[in-house]
């Protein structure tokens, strides 16, 4: 079985190859071809468990989440998850992936799928509204489908908008501009 922690998926999730995966990602929802029941959600006391099982005819999935708002005082994330990939034809688990570092590379590869079709191929200049932990993916996965060089980044919280344009500048080279 495959086990990946979240260093593990964001080494191995490269934009250049999630992109397209979630372009025909779209093409299989506009086709139906999956079977995906809405997410259940199970509260426990103030935190809750949230399960979102989708399959398809070649990958049986499941994401599970739990919400525990209390976590970011105790220097934790508040969502903490794993998706857990089943083989179709026997129902054997074949990998544990980090939810949290999956779900960051899959938004931001969802992004800049939206972002190829509604700006011009040299779109240099981002504006990002929020600092929370998709911030840094969704400008990551942008700046490999076009030439961005500039992100500005609001957040109603100065101190996420400054650390957010800190990582950008570090981990991507890119200018960025708390607003």
């Amino acid at each position: 079985m495959l086990l990946l922690n979240a260093k593990e998926v964001h080494a191995l999730a490269r934009p250049e190859e999630l992109v397209p995966v979630m372009e025909e990602a779209a093409r299989l929802y506009e086709a139906g071809d999956f079977v995906m029941p809405d997410r259940m959600g199970v509260p426990q006391g103030e935190n809750t468990y949230l399960y979102m099982p989708c399959f398809t005819p070649s990958v049986h999935g499941t994401k599970f989440l739990a919400l525990f708002p209390q976590n970011p005082g105790r220097g934790l994330a508040r969502i903490q998850g794993m998706m857990l990939l089943g083989d179709p034809e026997t129902g054997r688990t074949v990998g544990l992936l980090d939810g949290g570092a999956l779900t960051a590379c899959r938004t931001g590869a969802v992004g800049a799928v939206g972002f190829l079709p509604t700006t011009p191929p040299q779109a240099s200049t981002l504006a990002l509204i929020g600092a929370g932990v998709q911030g840094f993916h969704q400008c990551l996965f942008a700046a490999r489908v076009r030439p961005i060089r500039t992100v500005f980044v609001y957040d109603p919280r100065p101190d996420a908008a400054a650390a957010l344009c800190r990582r950008l500048e570090e981990e991507l080279g890119l200018e960025a501009v708390a607003c």
